[in-house]
């Protein structure tokens, strides 16, 4: 029975008084009916109970509402799915008891007991500690309800906080207290909260809380009548009406628990993982309930032992010899291999020997192991020779860029305690040395390679230092990390999956403070490679850079993913193949994986590997190559650990979490650094101990990454907001630091954020005395930080908006609005009109001034900003603007002059990219506006992007026609339609065909064939009418003006249309049908009513053309296919189609 007139009591009722009719027993008469329920809840004295309940429940809730974060298999849909199913597990006598009897000690129930374990493996799953879980109690609070069939169910929502610190039996007693609270307040109607708290509303999920528990304790009658045999029936279960709800059920001495869960976000593999981890912290709880929960492990002892041990992999052996060593073996093998810089090279013979010559030199100056020497050279052979000869020394060199500023350099000398400083002369000419306490040594002086070129007797041990690479700190000054001799050389074992050979051709693009480039580097010289140093102003330009790689044949490429998109966005421009690249390795920063899609396929014999890695593990850690799965998945998969080194995935107490969930990334082996130079207590805080295998030291990153099934790895983000621009890894505190010492500025902080093109940049936020322009504060920033750490964006605010723990709430912070990120000079406006369209575009855009020639699209505007402010230029003023003139005059100055022509424009068509030489012309889905394939156009490079919404009159496939020949006189002609759109697109083919007109392509995305009539109903009015919803695009909108006076109108009139119609007839033209994936088990009812037809999908559109019918699969739901991460592939596989 439906919860709108039976709750699961009255299930009970019902079975209960149909066994007693069977058995001829008369029912009792009931004393009231539900109805006298229904007036006794509205009498005033029990209003004013509820409302004494309603402040218990708004205090409750009365901060923020905190979002689960569980960890999904699949992206939430911008609309919440129903879409589930269930397992069952169950718990035993013994642990049954065990459990009622930790509850009879602790003064409790076993709902609470459970309802705790649930909150705290909800705690781990997350590293949330303020978790609300929705409840249902039968709410029938008179004897005279208990045998009444309805609805008196309530759903309670129980917030508590499972802190770690927190014991066991104090979390119980928590959760005791405040389920007693609940139980005291439980008429207070669920629905009646959620509006009184005004929440905004997310389709995306439910309000207050995704999860749910039930414990079902009453007893299950018993179907058994004399001579009557009763069979249960097993129905489908396919709906989930939460994310996650666990139904316990007491059963005898045993519980049976029933997990319901979404599929269109879970895995069953995952929920079965979450059972057994429910159980296991079940387990442990009674085992030892004086844990605190931080201690409480939800792993098995197996699922522990397979994170900890690999058992496929054998211990991996590398030379135990320097860098030294191993280099002047190499010279032996290739000798006339060379190093080049511009028109300068050398030998590998003579590298070697000059770097011996500089190191004599520099062990008669007294240079011994783990002596630190600074060097400060532009990009030259220099650089190699001095690196080189440093370790040959026996020292460890340090580098430092010419660029950094005056102080920078200064402090980084100081702090290493470094005694020399090497420079050459494009460096030293800048810089007066007069002032240090340090010596400075010339290395471009011929006189250092007049003397011994053998090389010398080695005076390292492998787990010497070889260098020092400072990297951004927290406390305003960078830090140096030590790398030794075998942190280096493991990268360089038999066991990692590349095959390098003195055949490639390397680059080293990098800055040498920069530790990628020591990969690059060794990785060359190591292998016998030819090594290029790239020029600074070569390395800043792509197309001279790419020029490079194919002039040089360049084989082994090293580059941060945001260096790499620009290239491939450069050599794109090509049709020809032109490089030889065997392998590009991305390391720096998070890998989109998408992008490289156009690379790939143009290249697809070049491996595309990412390895993650920080500078305090030596520069990489895992490795894994992106083929073609990886690129359509375009999740961050940094793949698995090399084979010298180890990574586990641990919650904020160094427990390891399972596969799928979240946590902090942990780094051990051999690639793990020394420490922090001269820094103990930092050493301490990010080196500590394997609280698993307590011989081995781990790195504590800082980054979040989650194991996945096949046991790989996914790169989440960075736990702190420490950042990554252009590769360099930046402390915003270290900026902040710089810019407290400004006189003016009070407080300050910075963050990392992302433009449209997904290219990250620093804006800063400050409270100061006076407003200080962006110019003024780059400036200041300069003489202390280097370029890359200056940020881009600088915002005065009154004050720092605060969270109610006191700490900046950055939420709150306000995105870098039209005023800062537009060149357009203000001009105020002219007249009350303009003044009010002036108001309106602030208040659509959430931007703080705005000019009458200020761009809409340049302040932030989108197609959703478009409806809105549409809707709020008809509400305030009476006038309805057309879309299509937004985009020819984005301007409150062009809508102003161009209001007369607005009138005669044709707004059932908009071009939503600039003019190109070819056109698609797209026809919309149930949505009505063409407005729902923005995102799509702005992916097409040579085709004009026309987009017809539907038109209300009966002659719209002729006036379809009519428009699409205004535009373009002559065929071929493509025409796209989603979903319902692609009937509109093949009626206005037939059309264009009937006229003599050339129609070479129709695409369908998702569009079944129909060959059958619906009758009209109220139901499948509110199915499109709710489908609106589904589209990113409008989901905010549904309660708007503009969309109630103009969109819901149209689509009842689509509705009208579509469902009268079949589709009959044969075009001259390809049909592509682009199927979502869903669109085989998808049930509605138009599916519903084809599924006895002959001709239904496939085999209708492939008699429906004289030419090839094509079908592709193609990503998303029906629903999201126009979306997110889908419309990036589905725009492919058009784009493939078309030759875009």
């Amino acid at each position: 029975m439906h919860h709108i007139i039976s709750d699961g009591t009255s299930i009970n009722i019902l079975m209960q008084e149909i066994i007693s009719l069977y058995e001829g027993k008369s029912l009792p008469t009931l004393k009231i009916q539900y109805k006298d329920y229904a007036v006794w809840q509205k009498k005033e004295h029990q209003q004013e109970k509820l409302k004494k309940q309603g402040i218990y429940w708004l205090e409750t809730f009365n901060d923020e509402i905190p979002v689960m974060n569980m960890p999904l298999d699949y992206p939430r849909p911008m609309v919440q799915s129903f879409e589930g199913d269930r397992i069952f597990f169950e718990i035993g006598g013994e642990l049954t008891l065990k459990l009622n009897t930790l509850a009879h000690d602790a003064d409790a129930t076993l709902y609470m007991v459970l309802l705790a374990c649930l909150n705290i493996l909800f705690s781990k799953y997350t590293g949330q500690d303020d978790i609300v879980i929705g409840s249902v109690v039968a709410d029938r609070p008179h004897t005279d309800l208990e045998n009444m069939i309805g609805m008196f169910a309530n759903t309670l929502a129980m917030r508590n906080h499972p802190q770690g610190e927190k014991g066991f039996w104090e979390f119980l007693g928590d959760v005791k207290e405040n389920a007693l609270k609940a139980y005291e307040n439980q008429d207070y109607q669920f629905d009646e909260l959620v509006e009184n708290l005004d929440l905004k509303r997310d389709f995306s999920r439910n309000p207050i809380f995704d999860v749910m528990f039930v414990l079902q304790n009453m007893d299950i009658i018993d179907m058994k009548i004399d001579k009557l045999k009763f069979t249960q029936y097993e129905t489908p279960f396919l709906v989930s009406k939460v994310d996650i709800l666990l139904n316990a059920m007491e059963r005898g001495n045993r519980i049976i628990f029933e997990l319901e869960y979404c599929t269109r976000l879970f895995e069953k593999e995952t929920m079965q993982r979450f059972a057994e981890h429910y159980m296991n912290i079940l387990e442990s709880i009674v085992l030892n309930p004086d844990l605190q929960l931080k201690d409480i492990d939800m792993l098995s002892e197996e699922e522990r032992n397979s994170l900890l041990y690999d058992e496929s992999s054998a211990p991996v052996e590398y030379p135990n010899k320097t860098i030294t060593e191993l280099f002047e073996e190499q010279v032996e093998r290739t000798p006339d291999n060379i190093v080049i810089y511009e028109d300068q090279q050398l030998t590998y013979l003579e590298l070697n020997e000059k770097a011996n010559q500089l190191a004599h030199f520099l062990r008669d100056k007294g240079v011994k192991p783990d002596d630190i020497v600074g060097l400060l050279l532009e990009r030259s052979l220099e650089i190699i020779i001095g690196m080189l000869g440093v370790l040959k020394a026996g020292g460890t060199y340090m580098p430092i860029d010419p660029l950094y500023p005056t102080d920078r350099i200064k402090y980084m000398m100081e702090d290493s305690k470094a005694d020399l400083l090497l420079i050459n002369n494009a460096s030293s000419d800048s810089l007066d040395w007069s002032d240090y306490d340090f010596s400075v040594l010339n290395i471009a002086s011929e006189s250092i390679y007049q003397g011994d070129s053998d090389n010398l007797d080695g005076v390292n041990e492998p787990d010497d230092l070889a260098y020092i690479i400072y990297t951004s700190g927290t406390t305003g000054n960078p830090k140096g990390v030590m790398i030794e001799h075998q942190n280096v050389i493991r990268l360089f074992n038999d066991s990692i999956p590349f095959d390098f050979n003195e055949n490639d051709v390397w680059t080293m693009f990098h800055s040498y403070c920069f530790d990628f480039s020591v990969w690059e580097m060794y990785g060359a010289l190591l292998h016998g490679a030819k090594l290029i140093i790239v020029p600074q102003l070569t390395a800043k330009d792509t197309k001279k850079f790419l020029n490079l790689l194919k002039e040089e044949k360049v084989t082994i490429l090293n580059q941060t993913p945001t260096a790499f998109y620009n290239i491939i966005k450069e050599e794109q421009k090509n049709n020809e193949k032109e490089f030889e690249l065997k392998y590009v390795v991305f390391g720096g920063e998070g890998l989109k994986p998408i992008m490289l899609k156009d690379w790939k396929k143009k290249y697809p014999e070049t491996k595309l590997i990412n390895m993650y890695g920080i500078t305090e593990t030596t520069i990489h850690v895992t490795y894994k190559e992106i083929k073609e799965q990886e690129i359509r998945l375009n999740t961050n998969n940094i793949g698995e650990a090399l084979p010298t080194d180890n990574t586990y995935i641990m919650d904020q107490n160094m427990k390891l979490v399972p596969v799928g969930v979240a946590g902090e990334l942990y780094i051990g082996g051999k690639g793990v650094a020394r420490g922090y130079l001269n820094n103990p207590e930092l050493t301490k805080q990010k080196f500590t101990l394997n609280p698993y295998k307590t011989e081995e030291i781990l790195y504590k990153s800082g980054d979040i990454a989650k194991v996945l099934p096949n046991g790989e790895m996914e790169y989440l983000g960075r736990k702190d907001h420490q950042v990554k621009i252009r590769g360099y890894r930046i402390e915003p505190g270290e900026i902040e630091s710089r810019l407290l010492e400004h006189p003016q500025i009070k407080e300050t902080i910075v963050i990392a954020k992302e433009n449209m093109s997904g290219n990250k940049y620093l804006c800063t936020y400050y409270v100061g005395n006076e407003e200080l322009t962006t110019t003024q504060l780059r400036e200041y920033l300069s003489t202390a930080l280097p370029d890359y750490m200056i940020p881009s964006h600088f915002i005065k605010l009154e004050k720092m908006p605060l969270n109610l723990n006191g700490k900046i709430d950055r939420k709150a912070l306000p995105e870098p609005d039209g005023s800062i990120s537009t060149d357009t000079e203000y001009v105020a406006p002219r007249n009350e009109f303009e003044e009010l369209l002036v108001e309106i575009w602030k208040e659509v855009l959430g931007v703080k001034k705005v000019g009458i020639e200020d761009n809409f699209f340049d302040l932030g505007g989108n197609s959703l900003t478009i409806i809105n402010l549409l809707s709020r230029v008809l509400e305030e003023t009476g006038i309805e603007i057309p879309i299509r003139p937004i985009f020819e005059h984005p301007t409150i100055k062009g809508i102003t002059e161009n209001m007369q022509k607005m009138d005669d424009s044709n707004d059932n068509i908009i071009l939503l990219n600039d003019k190109r030489d070819k056109n698609v012309f797209v026809f919309p889905g149930m949505g009505t506006f063409g407005l729902m394939y923005i995102e799509m156009a702005s992916r097409f490079k040579n085709h004009s992007f026309y987009a017809f919404n539907f038109i209300e009159n009966d002659n719209r496939i002729k006036e379809y026609a009519d428009i699409i020949y205004s535009i373009q006189d002559t065929g071929p002609y493509i025409l796209v339609g989603y979903s319902a759109g692609g009937h509109l697109a093949f009626e206005v083919a037939k059309e264009l065909n009937n006229r003599g007109l050339e129609v070479s392509e129709l695409i369908l995305l998702d569009s079944p064939y129909k060959k059958v009539k619906i009758n009209l109903t109220d139901e499948i009015i509110r199915y499109y009418t709710d489908e609106l919803q589904n589209y990113k695009q409008y989901k905010d909108l549904t309660n708007d003006t503009y969309i109630k006076n103009n969109v819901y109108k149209k689509i009842k009139l689509y509705a009208e249309f579509y469902i009268n119609f079949i589709n009959s007839g044969v075009i001259n033209a390809n049909i592509h049908l682009i199927n979502a994936e869903d669109s085989s088990n998808r049930k509605d009812w138009l599916t519903e009513a084809n599924k006895n037809d002959r001709l239904i999908g496939k085999n209708g559109w492939e008699e429906s053309t004289s030419k090839s019918f094509i079908i592709y699969n193609g990503h998303g739901h029906h629903h999201d296919m126009l979306i997110d991460n889908f419309v990036v592939q589905n725009t492919e596989i058009i784009r493939e189609i078309i030759k875009d």
